[in-house]
């Protein structure tokens, strides 16, 4: 999600009953509120994914994508342990780099 949101609400100054001499418009950031949209909308689609039993790697591969989406510039991945504890490995991360 890149690029700043803006709500533009005008509202007329009247003269009197009959005429409009000017408008008055007040610009509200709202990109928190679509960040949050957004947020919520990336979230149901990775619990329908679960409720349908998508395989893991695919669940996280799309909350991978999500966080990315919503923090530009930042890469994602999820580690798991291994079942000593003593090892990670990559499960998810589809846009890290090979190697």
């Amino acid at each position: 999600m890149t690029g700043a949101w803006f709500e533009p609400r005008s509202t007329p100054l009247n003269h009197g009953e009959e005429r409009t001499f000017a408008w008055q418009t007040l610009h509200q950031d709202i990109q928190q509120l679509r960040r949050a949209e957004a947020l919520l909308a990336g979230e149901k689609l990775i619990l329908e994914k679960v409720a349908r039993r998508v395989p893991l790697a695919q669940v996280l591969d799309a909350m991978s994508l999500l966080i990315e989406d919503l923090l530009p510039g930042c890469r994602c991945a999820v580690l798991l342990a291994a079942d000593s504890g003593m090892k990670l490995r990559k499960a998810a991360g589809p846009n890290l780099p090979a190697g």
